[in-house]
């Protein structure tokens, strides 16, 4: 399964697997999705963005990646940054609006299945 990697540059940094857990992490950083990936989950090109508004009128994002693999199904929360913009971008995600989404209602059964990575 190819695993997305544009150019190869992120290779050291991801050499070590992230563990990331929903139970004890409300968002992590998209090297926790690069080892999903490289640990058989599969990535949906839909995306959910949360807009958080922080002081002095800067905002941020966090992506709600929703990943696959066999019967199980996690939603892995990421921070935005520079390699999740390139990610979308490339890979032509569809991105929509967190709230009142679907997301929300799947979310609360999911947040037992700990992502195995």
């Amino acid at each position: 399964m190819p695993i997305y990697n544009p150019e190869g540059n992120h290779e050291k940094y991801t050499n070590t697997d992230r563990h990331w857990c929903p139970l004890s992490e409300r968002y992590t950083g998209a090297d926790s999705l690069l080892a999903a990936q490289r640990n058989g989950w599969r990535v949906l090109q839909i995306v959910y963005e949360e807009t958080i508004i922080l002081r002095g009128g800067r905002s941020t994002s966090i992506y709600y990646f929703m990943l696959i693999q066999n019967s199980q199904r996690i939603v892995m929360p990421v921070l935005n940054n520079p390699f999740v913009q390139r990610m979308l971008a490339q890979r032509k995600m569809l991105i929509c609006s967190r709230k009142g989404s679907i997301i929300e209602k799947q979310a609360a059964p999911l947040a037992p299945a700990i992502a195995r990575v």
